[in-house]
């Protein structure tokens, strides 16, 4: 939903706003004893490598230059996304 009304944002921003819903996500979903975690963080990082590559997608006309690198490990390595499978709870 984020991604649907914030097309003008930077890496940066983005990077930013996701992280905070990918924890509460993974907090929400890894309840001891009732999930299973590590299938939730990878079922969380395929969702989140096809929503970004989508949204980098559809950004324009011409194909933006995070689409052509892979926008979702670019934004882990440079901008500092969260890895949902790296994620250790605290």
């Amino acid at each position: 939903m984020y991604l649907r009304h914030n097309g003008h944002n930077s890496p940066q921003e983005v990077a930013n706003e996701l992280n905070a819903t990918t924890r509460g996500w993974i907090n929400y979903f890894s309840i001891k004893g009732v999930t299973y975690p590590n299938k939730v963080k990878r079922n969380l990082r395929y969702y989140l490598r096809e929503k970004l590559t989508r949204y980098y997608m559809r950004k324009s006309q011409r194909k933006s230059k995070l689409y052509n690198q892979g926008a979702f490990k670019v934004l882990v390595s440079k901008y500092g996304l969260i890895d949902p499978t790296k994620y250790a709870l605290s």
